[in-house]
C-alpha cells in the first residue's frame, strides 16, 4: 500500500470518529445541565439571587445546546459514513 493510501485510509478512520466524539462531549454538556437544574429547581423560590437565576439559565443552555448539537452530530455523522 502507497504512503497516500495510507494517508487516506487514516484520514477516513479519523473523520468517522469525531462525530461520535462531539456527540458525547454534547451528550455530557447535557447530563450537566441536567444535574444543575435537578439540583436549583427545588431550591428556586421567588426571591431567588441573581448566582442562582444565572446558574439556571446556564444549565437550561447546556440542556438545549447540548440536545442541539447531539442532533447536528448525529446528522453529520450519518452523511459522512460510508
Amino acid at each position: 500500500m502507497s504512503e497516500s493510501q495510507t494517508n487516506e485510509v487514516n484520514k477516513t478512520k479519523v473523520d468517522a470518529n469525531i462525530w461520535n466524539r462531539m456527540m458525547k462531549r454534547y451528550a455530557i454538556g447535557m447530563v450537566i445541565g441536567i444535574a444543575m437544574l435537578a439540583y436549583l429547581f427545588p431550591n428556586l423560590h421567588d426571591s431567588a439571587t441573581m448566582p442562582m437565576m444565572v446558574a439556571v439559565i446556564i444549565g437550561g443552555l447546556l440542556v438545549f445546546g447540548g440536545g442541539f448539537g447531539v442532533a447536528v452530530s448525529f446528522f453529520f455523522y450519518l452523511w459522512h459514513k460510508k
